[in-house]
C-alpha cells in the first residue's frame, strides 16, 4: 500500500531514481513523508548516491511543503512517484484487494492532484516532470494529468517516441503510458511526461 510520495529532482547534469525515499544535494533532490531523521529506504538511497556522486545528500521532508526545505532553485528534471492505490501490484500484494476501498481511490486522486500542483513551480521552464504510480486506475492516473493539463496553460506532453514493446500502452485520448500486469513480466504501472512551456513560466512560478 503506497500512503507516501517519492519525489526525486535533479539539476543538471545528473542522474536519479527514488521510490517513496528523500534525497537532496546541489544536483539532486528529492522529498517523502515528514521532515526528521533518515528512514531506512532513505538511508539506502544515500549509499547509493555517494557511491556515484560524493556530493549526493539524503534528506527526508514533506514533498507537499517544499517551502520547509527547497532553496528557491528550480530542478531541471522531477520524478513524481506518487502515494495510491497500488492497484498494479496485487498480485504480489493480494491483501490489497480486502485492504482498499472503493472510496480511498478519490482520496488518492485528490492527493495525486495536490501534490503535482504543488511541485509544479519547483521545475524551470523547458524542464521535465514525470508523473508516475503503481496504479492501474484511470482515476489516479491520466484523469489526473488531463485535469492538470487543463489548468496549467503552461503545461504541455512532449511528443513521445513510440514505446518498446512491453513498456506501456497508451489509451485512446488519455495522456502517459500503462503497463498492463504480465505483458511484459512486470506489475502494473502508469507514467507520464510533462514539460514545463516558457510562455506562461513566469505565471508558473509565482
Amino acid at each position: 500500500m503506497r500512503s507516501r510520495a517519492g519525489f526525486s529532482a535533479m539539476r543538471q547534469p545528473c542522474r536519479s531514481s527514488c521510490r517513496a525515499t528523500a534525497c537532496a544535494s546541489s544536483r539532486v533532490r528529492a522529498s517523502c513523508g515528514p521532515s526528521g531523521a533518515l528512514p531506512r529506504r532513505a538511508a539506502s538511497s544515500a549509499a547509493r548516491f555517494s557511491a556515484s556522486s560524493p556530493s549526493a545528500r539524503v534528506v527526508a521532508a514533506d514533498a507537499a511543503h517544499p517551502g520547509e526545505w527547497w532553496d528557491g532553485r528550480p530542478f531541471d528534471r522531477i520524478l513524481l512517484d506518487v502515494p495510491c492505490s497500488a492497484t498494479g501490484v496485487i498480485r504480489r500484494h493480494p491483501d490489497i484487494k480486502v485492504l482498499r476501498r472503493r472510496e480511498d481511490i478519490a482520496v488518492f486522486a485528490r492527493r495525486q492532484s495536490e501534490l503535482l500542483a504543488t511541485l509544479w513551480p519547483l521545475l524551470v521552464p523547458g524542464g521535465r516532470l514525470v508523473y508516475a504510480s503503481c496504479s492501474i486506475l484511470r482515476a489516479e492516473n491520466s484523469a489526473v494529468v488531463s485535469g492538470f493539463l487543463a489548468q496549467h496553460p503552461d503545461a504541455t506532453m512532449p511528443r513521445p517516441d513510440p514505446a518498446p514493446p512491453g513498456l506501456g500502452r497508451s489509451l485512446a485520448g488519455e495522456p502517459g503510458l500503462y503497463l498492463i500486469v504480465g505483458e511484459a513480466g512486470t506489475d502494473g504501472f502508469y507514467y507520464a511526461c510533462l514539460e514545463k512551456t516558457t510562455a506562461a513560466a513566469g505565471t508558473a512560478q509565482q
